[in-house]
């Protein structure tokens, strides 16, 4: 009997052997899923942040096509009021022209009229000169 018990004792032995491989076994096997779902965790991450820097770099790249826009209307902005200012000084310099003929045209109306004054105020000293010396022969001669 010692030996049939001998002989189970190893033989009891193999099968927790076994159940003792198979847990290392089924250990194995769950580190491996776990070494996995990390692997595909880090993967996913990743992924996310590839897909992060994307979505980052086309907002740097919006950001820079709005930047030119902005610059592109504003020099756009700068060149109308550079038009603007020289239609402006060009109407100044038209009008300030306009105004010196009208004022050289004025003038020369009124030193014509001046002179034509003049002409007539003469004529008006020699007429009241011929009147008063009609007058003083009128009145010498006959009163």
């Amino acid at each position: 009997m010692n030996e049939d018990v001998m002989e189970k004792e190893p033989q009891a032995e193999a099968p927790s052997k076994v159940e003792s491989l198979l847990e290392e076994n089924d250990m194995e096997k769950k580190d491996e899923i776990e070494k996995e779902k990390v692997v595909e965790n880090l993967e996913k991450e990743a992924e996310k942040d590839s897909e992060k820097e994307k979505v980052d770099e086309m907002e740097v790249d919006t950001v820079k096509e709005v930047s030119q826009d902005v610059k592109t209307r504003f020099d756009l902005m700068e060149s109308k009021m550079k038009v603007s200012e020289i239609d402006l000084n060009m109407k100044i310099s038209m009008a300030e022209s306009n105004l010196g003929k009208k004022i050289d045209e004025n003038f020369t109306t009124l030193s014509g009229v001046e002179g034509t004054l003049d002409e007539l105020l003469k004529d008006q000293q020699e007429q009241n000169e011929t009147n008063k010396a009609l007058t003083d022969f009128l009145v010498n001669n006959f009163l």
